[in-house]
């Protein structure tokens, strides 16, 4: 009896591990601040490179297609020293990479169809490491837009997605995961965030299908305004219950290590069948 109940209980945990997404460590660390980044991180964390424009092309380099290929062979390889702006980083071997080109199209030193080569050039050179990139879905003006789910968006939000495709199609198509902006964007509309963050994923698969999704997260709200407001714990469980609800398969942690200490904490706790809280409703306060 025992021996079956073991087992049953193996088949439990693993099955619900499958349904989990994978989390992923996208932090820094900051000397500035009092909370520092420890040197080893919970194992449920796996490593994820931010590879934008002040890493992949060392902040200083117009970016094109000798570089990016010189950091794919990096990525693929594993390289120290590699010169980014500032500083140096080590590169390790085979971790997934977040080619950001988001500066580069801000500015306008590349295009669109630039940047759908130069993925494509990063994949011909290391086609084992796998890309993703950080990215809004195209069309999409509002996170408002996102409330009556993807079978119900006004017909000018679906006319803009799909003629963003022109723009955006070929640089998914390159991906291997696509990074979803899953931010709390406003202290005054947490809940239009909470639903936007569940309602996402299945307007991204129905407009590019066949990609996984991995929601980009942080543990500040507005972290792109000033210094921005750290979430509070009641609000970080209803973060962590938008991203189980709307099924993302990964979920990448990004910013200073001290802004997102507490929301690593909660997810790492969530991930372990013997302290996982059950998965509120969303009407739950």
């Amino acid at each position: 009896m025992k021996n079956l109940f073991t087992f049953i209980a193996a088949i439990f945990f693993a099955v619900t591990a499958l349904a989990q997404p994978v989390l992923f460590d996208a932090t820094w660390d900051d000397k500035a601040d009092p909370i520092r980044k420890p040197a080893t991180m919970p194992a449920e964390l796996k490593p994820i490179l931010w590879g934008q424009y002040a890493v992949h092309s060392h902040g200083t380099e117009k970016t094109n297609e000798t570089i990016i290929r010189d950091f794919a062979r990096a990525c693929r390889d594993g390289r120290d020293g590699w010169g980014v702006w500032g500083g140096t980083k080590d590169l390790k071997p085979g971790v997934l990479v977040c080619l950001d080109f988001e500066v580069e199209l801000t500015i306008g030193m590349l295009t669109h169809a630039d940047c759908a080569k130069l993925f494509a050039a990063f994949h011909d050179e290391s086609p084992g490491i796998r890309l993703t990139t950080y990215m809004g879905l195209p069309g999409i003006s509002t996170i408002q837009e996102y409330a009556p789910g993807a079978s119900n968006l006004a017909p000018e939000t679906r006319a803009r997605i799909v003629a963003a495709k022109k723009d955006w199609g070929p640089i998914v198509a390159q991906l291997d995961i696509i990074g979803a902006s899953s931010y709390i964007i406003d202290d005054r509309d947490i809940e239009v965030s909470l639903t936007y963050i569940r309602n996402a994923p299945p307007v991204w698969h129905r407009y590019y299908p066949g990609k996984p999704v991995h929601a980009w997260v942080t543990g500040e709200i507005t972290p792109f305004h000033g210094a921005g407001t750290k979430i509070d714990d009641a609000t970080l469980e209803r973060y962590i219950d938008a991203l189980y609800a709307g099924k993302y398969e990964g979920v990448v942690v990004w910013g200073r290590y001290s802004q997102c200490d507490r929301l690593i904490d909660k997810l790492v706790k969530r991930q372990r069948p013997s302290i996982r809280p059950p998965v509120r409703s969303p009407m739950t306060p």
